[in-house]
Order: structure tokens, then sequence, then C-alpha cells
């Protein structure tokens, strides 16, 4: 995450899981500060060790000098089944704040944060208590920055009983939310999302997505992110079938939450991906002139598997890469997860 202080010391943000390596991907939870200034000013901050037993899976969200974490953990200090919490990391004085439980005995599965220039943040998590074993998201919200949280929304309906799988979440400040999820049909994946014009007190479903009669290949949301204007969200999926791996990407504007803008699909990868980390997407920024442009972006891994490729495109309706992607060697552990990324 790109974060700032209440002086607009601008920063690097990781948040990830360090520990245990295992198929359940569990750890502590960490948050590193790197300045943009200097590079070698690093400082950790841990959020789990010495309260939480085992944190398996977390997410992050930014604004306004706080980084707000939503995780699954086990966390004797409050009981002894898994929990969803949420907390917030304060840039101002380094250290944590707010933490809450925010759900009790969900699925044990990545939550999804979204934080909103007026106090609303949002947490999408999956549970199967509410439906009598059935698989469904649901929603928390708070509308003070993290200090207190509401009871939850309902945010999808699983009537057909299909396994749920990657949960991700955007939000603007005009009252719109927009929550992804994946569906296993069993023979084939999907992903669909619903959306709320309400400030997340209703949701309507919108569909399940696929590039022009593809809805036979396998799609797996990456995630959603919404710009730093918000005037705009940009989702990125993977969509597979039998040698062929796509990243694939469109956006969504508020202003016609319900479809995709012009109801079309880019596939945008020049390499295979793979399914090292998710397709993660992102806000490109270019300075001109006076003006700052935000266009649509995706970060994805291609085939080696250790290559990273970041894709810009302008908003003009014919795909423009940025000619020098970006490559990185010596990916991590599949524990670790991009979460966001700008290019300005």
């Amino acid at each position: 995450l790109l974060v700032a202080d209440n002086v607009s010391t601008p920063m690097v943000a990781l948040v990830d899981l360090f520990g245990n390596v295992g198929s359940d991907s569990s750890g502590d939870l960490y948050v590193q500060t790197i300045l943009e200034s200097d590079s070698t000013s690093v400082s950790w901050h841990s959020l789990s060790a010495g309260t939480v037993d085992t944190v398996y899976y977390a997410d992050a969200a930014y604004n306004d000098s706080l980084i707000y974490i939503a995780y699954c953990a086990k966390d004797t200090s409050i009981g002894s089944s898994s929990y969803i919490l949420a907390a917030a990391y304060n840039l101002n004085n380094s250290s944590f704040q707010n933490k809450k439980s925010l759900f009790d005995d969900p699925v044990l599965a990545k939550p999804a944060i979204a934080a909103e220039g007026d106090g609303n943040v949002y947490v999408a998590l999956l549970e199967d208590r509410f439906h009598t074993d059935t698989m469904n998201v649901r929603l928390k919200k708070s509308t003070n920055s993290g200090v207190s949280w509401l009871g939850t929304v309902s945010v999808s309906n699983n009537s057909m009983d299909y396994p749920l799988g990657n949960v991700s979440i955007a939000a603007t400040t005009d009252s719109i939310v927009w929550v992804g999820v994946d569906f296993n049909l069993g023979s084939d994946y999907n992903w669909g999302y619903y959306y709320s014009i309400d400030t997340a007190q209703t949701f309507t479903y919108s569909g399940v997505y696929s590039t022009n009669d593809h809805l036979s290949w396998d799609q797996h949301l990456g995630t959603m992110n919404i710009s730093k204007s918000g005037s705009f969200v940009t989702v990125a999926f993977k969509e597979d079938t039998t040698g062929t791996h796509n990243v694939v990407f469109g956006w969504i504007q508020p202003s016609a939450p319900y479809h995709f803008y012009n109801d079309s699909l880019e596939v945008i990868s020049d390499y295979a991906a793979t399914n090292t980390f998710s397709p993660v997407a992102c806000t490109k920024i270019t300075h001109s002139g006076s003006y700052y442009l935000e266009n649509s972006a995706v970060l994805y891994a291609g085939w080696g598997p250790t290559n990273v490729y970041f894709d810009g495109y302008n908003f003009t309706g014919v795909k423009e890469k940025v000619s020098n992607e970006k490559t990185t060697p010596n990916l991590p552990y599949h524990q670790h997860q991009f979460q966001e990324i700008m290019w300005i």
C-alpha cells in the first residue's frame, strides 16, 4: 500500500504473514513501513505476536493515516474458536488500535476489507452458520473508522449451495459498495459480484462474468480496486482452459454499478498467467501538466513462475500497454499475496 501519515510523509506499507510455512499459510501478522525518501528506513510492527495463536489469512486497506486490517485467526484472548477480527495501524504514532472481534466461527478463508474517506469501513467474509451449512458472503460495517461495528448484513443468496472461494470488495464515498466472490460449480469455476447503492444496507446480484463465449472456461476472481479518486473500480481475474491461461480486466463506473463499462472485458496478459498469486487490480497514475490521470492496471505472475508483470491501459477503448514491464525475480512463498500497487 502507498500510505502517508498526517504530515504527508510518503511510505510503502506491507501487511503480511510470517512464521509457519504450510498448507494453512498461518503465522504472525506484521506491518512493515518503508520510507519513500529512504528505502533503507524499515520498521516492523507485529499485530498478532503475544495475543493471537495463529493468523490464517489477512487483507488490508488504507485511508487517512490508518491501515485497516481484517484477518481470520484463532485468538485465545477472546475464545477457543476462530474469528474474523479487525484492527487499524496508526501511521502517526506507529501503533495498533481498535482491535475488534467481528464474527465468530467463520469459514477459514481470507476476508476482504475496504475503507472510504468518510469513516466507513467494510469487511466481507465467508460464513456457513446463518444458512445451515450453506456458504454465503456477509458484510460487517463501521461508520467511525473501526472504533465500533454494526451487525452483519447478508450479501449473497447461495441457494444452489455452491462452495465459495476468494472474496474481494471495493467502495466509494457516494454509498456504493461492490463485493466479488468465486463460485465452485463442481465441473466449472466462475465468479460474480454483488453491489449496493445504499451504503451496504442491501445488495443486488449483478451476474457472473467471462470474456466472450468463454463462460465454460474456469474463471477465478483476483481483486477489485477503487481508483484513488473513486471514479471507477478495476476488476482483475484469471481465465483458464486447456493450454490457455489469461489475465482479464475490466472497469465499473459508480454511475452504473451493475455492469462493466461498455459491457466489455479485455484479455491483457502478454504472458500466460500462473497461480503463483492472483491477479491484482491496480491504478496507474500519470502526471500530465497540472493534472493527474488515472487508468486501470493489473499486476500478475507469468510462467517461470518467478516473473511479475505490470500492464497499464488508457481509458480510450484502445489497449495501450506500458512499454517497460517490470519483472521481479525470486517471488516469495505462496503465503505472501500482493494487495495493491500503484504506478506513478
